[in-house]
């Protein structure tokens, strides 16, 4: 085989190998959540798969608290709505986290659905959950509220993390 043969052999298959990937790619991307903001009736964020959508209140999944001290409350509101034909287990998840206390236990997180308390939980360090496993029929839209509280200890001492940061995405991650 000549020099010439094994460059455009190399090239062939360096070729292929790019025009695979982008065939995956492209079959990935269309199952992926897309995003969408709808500003125009004031909806809020929309985050939706084929069968599933969250509207944000807020226009925004992000978790974003910043100088907090014992005592601060931080609220997010949102709703989803099963849009297909069969019913979805999923579960409500904070990635993209940032936790910058050292007493993670005083971070306390509360998920109520249509009102009603669903899980208490810690905020989480690392990507995670912060609900149980949950469902929804279709058709159905259901109320979220998540509160994140920062504790106030009266019998211990919380200095060293006054003036931390938390911050987050929500997630709804389909079990």
């Amino acid at each position: 085989m000549t020099k010439d043969n094994k460059k455009t052999m190399i090239v062939s298959v360096l070729i292929v190998v790019l025009f695979i990937v982008l065939v995956v790619a492209t079959s990935y991307a269309y199952y992926t959540t897309s995003i969408k903001s709808d500003n125009a009736d004031k909806r809020g964020l929309t985050v939706s798969t084929p069968d599933i959508s969250a509207t944000f209140s807020d226009n925004n999944p992000a978790i974003n608290v910043t100088n907090m001290v014992p005592g601060d409350i931080f609220t997010k509101t949102f709703t989803l709505e099963n849009t297909g034909n069969v019913t979805i287990k999923y579960k409500i998840v904070v990635n993209e986290v940032s936790n910058d206390f050292t007493r993670k236990n005083d971070i306390e997180v509360i998920v109520k659905e249509n009102d009603v308390l669903k899980k208490t939980t810690v905020f989480p360090s690392t990507t995670g959950p912060i609900s149980d496993e949950l469902t929804i029929a279709p058709g159905v839209t259901k109320s979220y509220t998540v509160t994140i509280e920062y504790k106030n200890s009266s019998t211990d001492d919380q200095s060293e993390d006054m003036g931390k940061s938390i911050s987050g995405k929500i997630f709804i991650d389909e079990v």
